[in-house]
């Protein structure tokens, strides 16, 4: 912070009133990632992750004709966050949902028939 404090006043000594006004204003906030870090969070140094993530969600829940319950939504949102937030968690929860009384089958019968054309 103090190292901003100087950069500012040496912008503004110079001219540059609105890179220093800048700096003075938001320095609280530009090092934000690092009292963070000092912290031990994990920081990301962009946020494609989360632009990917929210992505994800609009491309599973826009789709036309599709109605969404309360807790439908919510369930998918939980699946794709555990996915995203932690790859342990979500391989012991797909474990636990893919047992097979978890699952349920539907058996039907494929035919194909030639309607006037080769087949």
């Amino acid at each position: 912070m103090d190292e901003l404090k100087k950069l500012a006043e040496e912008l503004r000594e110079l001219g540059c009133f609105k890179a220093a006004s800048f700096i003075r204003t938001y320095s609280n906030t530009i090092v934000t990632f690092a009292v963070l870090a000092v912290k031990g969070r994990k920081v990301p140094w962009n946020s494609n992750l989360i632009e990917r993530l929210m992505g994800e969600i609009a491309k599973r829940t826009k789709h036309k004709w599709m109605r969404w319950t309360t807790k439908g939504l919510e369930t998918i949102l939980d699946i794709i966050l555990i996915r995203y937030v932690s790859e342990e968690s979500y391989e012991v929860f797909k474990s636990r949902m893919m047992k097979s009384d978890n699952l349920r089958f539907i058996k039907g019968e494929v035919k194909s028939i030639s309607a006037g054309g080769e087949f």
